[in-house]
């Protein structure tokens, strides 16, 4: 069973709308994280599940899309909730490898950081929990 907890704060006169989104711990083959620039701040690769997708078909899709690089999932880590705007998005994080060589080009500047750095960039405090959360084991 994956680990779950909740960050941000529920505002009580707000109406949040479900966001179901998957990310990936973006591993290449030297243990780097991959972190993508966004025009809205920097986050683990992934995003959200669309309708009729599962949590693991949706992160390798969002990998493909703003990486350019395909990937294989290892497993689910944790799931989170974050409260965003008027979203409470609740991301299923998973650890993956990286096919080592691009199929495109990505939408998306892709940064290859040690998880010291890529926690210290990333803008999601659920993203920087789940990377401070499973940092110790990415080396073993």
């Amino acid at each position: 069973m994956a680990l779950q907890t909740r960050f941000g704060t529920q505002q009580p006169d707000q109406e949040y709308r479900l966001r179901p989104s998957a990310y990936a711990l973006l591993l290449d083959e030297q243990g780097h994280l991959a972190v993508v620039e966004a025009p809205d701040g920097y986050f683990l690769p992934g995003g959200g599940i669309k309708a009729g997708e599962s949590a693991s078909e949706a992160v390798l899709r969002e990998i493909s899309e703003e990486t350019g690089y395909g990937a294989h999932l290892l497993w689910l880590l944790a799931e989170a909730d974050q409260y965003i705007d008027q979203f409470l998005k609740r991301s299923s994080f998973f650890l993956a490898e990286v096919d080592p060589d691009p199929e495109a080009q990505g939408e998306y500047t892709v940064y290859w950081l040690s998880p010291e750095q890529a926690r210290q960039r990333l803008t999601y405090e659920s993203h920087r929990w789940a990377v401070e959360r499973f940092a110790p084991y990415l080396a073993a």
